[in-house]
């Protein structure tokens, strides 16, 4: 399991490691851990915003072990993702050649409805608390899945909206 201080002890690794500079964002439950929102999550997920996205997977894997999921820049997890995703994201730190940023809550509550899975559900009702459930459907509408059931769904049952 990853913690807040595992991850950014392998971020000050990786960025002090690499030859390429990389901006990435931390997604999934990643995201969550860096908020405060989780204690730990099973591996870490990036969108990789500048730079390679599979070297950096390569490079991760070679300087801090474990599992990792990149994606490339504007989707997450297979859901494309609104054009001010990345502006909207919270800077997290620079770690050497890297930047690392987490997006919203409320976008980490997107993105991981769009999956429903019990494990990306309970990480959805952790957020409750965290964000207003009327401006969860606001963002909803900026990402491409508005007509998804299964995200509609999942905001719905959690937040009642």
């Amino acid at each position: 399991m990853l913690d807040y201080h595992t991850i950014i002890s392998n971020m000050k690794m990786l960025g002090g490691a690499v030859q390429e500079t990389y901006n990435v964002i931390a997604v999934g439950g990643t995201s969550l851990v860096l908020h405060g929102i989780k204690g730990s999550t099973e591996d870490v997920d990036f969108i990789v915003e500048g730079g390679d996205t599979m070297r950096f997977g390569v490079s991760y894997k070679r300087h801090c072990g474990g599992p990792i999921d990149v994606s490339a820049a504007g989707e997450c997890f297979g859901t494309r993702l609104p054009p001010d995703y990345a502006a909207q994201s919270d800077y997290i730190g620079s770690f050497g050649m890297l930047t690392v940023h987490a997006p919203s809550v409320i976008d980490t509550i997107i993105t991981k409805s769009t999956r429903s899975n019990p494990r990306d559900r309970n990480d959805i009702d952790a957020c409750v608390g965290s964000v207003s459930g009327a401006d969860v459907p606001d963002r909803l509408r900026e990402y491409a899945i508005e007509s998804d059931d299964v995200a509609r769904r999942s905001i719905a049952d959690v937040f009642g909206v």
